[in-house]
């Protein structure tokens, strides 16, 4: 918006840039999906640092002490046990972790397809999580969770088995997940499946959607926030808080921009109709 306005308005007395600023809608919802993760898996030292250092010569719109709280908790933590870039001691990076030892491995992954066969399930590359895509988190734990019967069988029979190289200092068994393991990853995925599904259906479109913006915050801000209040969801309702504190930020900051409302009210679909409900 700033170079626009040296074409529009060179003596930038008669057309801010600032009020006209639009957020991307999917790195909005990047964001609120970021702080729910950091929240429900702790990051690693190194990543954590690694945000603060950008966060400052950025200036982006990171909340710096939040970071600093996580970084000097996981530092005092003397159960986080780091393993491949992932906290162990949590359940969702201890599945992460998982994942990654036997991507490193070739017999590790034929005898994981080998496990599948064995219990009836289809065949397929379980899939790991790339850092710089979120939703990237989302079809991993999804994709764990449709193959749960081949991870636990795999963490049973990996150690006891010849085809699969032993592992340097631990076993395969200490990755083994239990049945409330699985419950909350279940949960974890049920949470990141709102924004996964707002941002497919951004990407799915060729026409403007800056007149959606309004209505996603409002629709993903009710389902965390009925979540949050749902018993079922208390072992993760921190991290729930975290996210939801972040997309009624952007919420309120799209309230105070009158480009989102006047988008709404210029489709024809809906018009007045989002004031007078």
């Amino acid at each position: 918006m700033s170079e626009v306005v040296k074409t529009i308005d060179k003596d930038g007395t008669h057309w801010l840039p600032g009020p006209r600023h639009i957020h991307c809608q999917e790195h909005i919802l990047n964001l609120a999906a970021q702080y729910f993760i950091d929240g429900v898996t702790p990051t690693p030292q190194a990543t954590l640092l690694c945000k603060i250092c950008h966060a400052i010569n950025h200036d982006e719109d990171t909340d710096i002490t939040s970071l600093t709280e996580q970084l000097a908790a996981l530092e005092h933590d003397s159960e986080a046990i780091v393993e491949d870039g992932f906290n162990v001691s949590d359940t969702v990076g201890k599945a992460l972790a998982l994942i990654e030892q036997i991507h490193k491995s070739l017999q590790a992954q034929v005898f994981f397809k080998k496990s599948c066969e064995e219990e009836g399930v289809a065949v397929c590359e379980i899939l790991t999580w790339v850092r710089t895509c979120w939703a990237s988190l989302f079809k991993c734990l999804e994709c764990s969770l449709s193959l749960c019967l081949t991870v636990n069988r795999f963490t049973l029979l990996a150690d006891k088995s010849h085809e699969v190289p032993k592992l340097h200092n631990k076993s395969y068994s200490n990755f083994k997940l239990n049945q409330a393991n699985w419950r909350k990853i279940q949960l974890v995925h049920d949470i990141l499946k709102e924004p996964a599904t707002a941002q497919q259906s951004f990407s799915s479109v060729t026409s403007p959607t800056a007149w959606q913006t309004l209505l996603t915050l409002e629709c993903l801000a009710s389902t965390w926030g009925m979540m949050a209040e749902n018993p079922e969801y208390a072992i993760i309702v921190d991290a729930i808080r975290k996210g939801l504190k972040n997309v009624e930020k952007f919420y309120q900051k799209a309230s105070d921009s009158g480009i989102y409302f006047i988008c709404l009210v210029l489709d024809p679909n809906y018009k007045l109709a989002y004031v007078e409900r």
